[in-house]
């Protein structure tokens, strides 16, 4: 679904640059969390 969106290639790209990052690394939790929560509305 978010694949066809521009917007969300550019949330996962970001995503996983923070996922990927150490000094964002303890953020991952709470990103996880905030992602599920955006992906919960609609677009």
């Amino acid at each position: 679904m978010i694949f066809r969106y521009p917007l969300g290639k550019i949330i996962l790209h970001f995503f996983h640059y923070c996922y990927s990052s150490r000094i964002l690394k303890y953020f991952r939790v709470w990103m996880i969390h905030a992602t599920r929560i955006v992906l919960s509305f609609n677009w």
